[in-house]
């Protein structure tokens, strides 16, 4: 399987509020939202959202990748809204 070069650009498939962390690291950020994000070249990804409020999230939402940002050890892919 080749690697292909994408834009980073995408819309959010759908969406979940998490209000318990699931691990240590994660607990100054709840409330924090989990997105499924369509990218525009195809392939769905897992992510959290950022520069957003729980209000504000909709489906069909265009969002952008971030530089990854460190948490406690993880690293993560980051989007935010588009206009962000």
């Amino acid at each position: 399987i080749a690697a292909e070069a994408a834009s980073g650009r995408g819309s959010i498939h759908t969406f979940s509020v998490v209000h318990r962390a699931i691990d240590p690291a994660f607990q100054s950020l709840v409330p924090y939202i989990v997105v499924l994000v369509d990218l525009d070249e195809g392939p769905r990804l897992t992510s959290h959202l950022i520069n957003a409020t729980p209000d504000s999230v909709q489906v069909g939402m265009r969002v952008k990748l971030r530089t990854g940002r460190l948490i406690g050890d993880k690293m993560l892919p980051l989007f935010e809204p588009e206009a962000a």
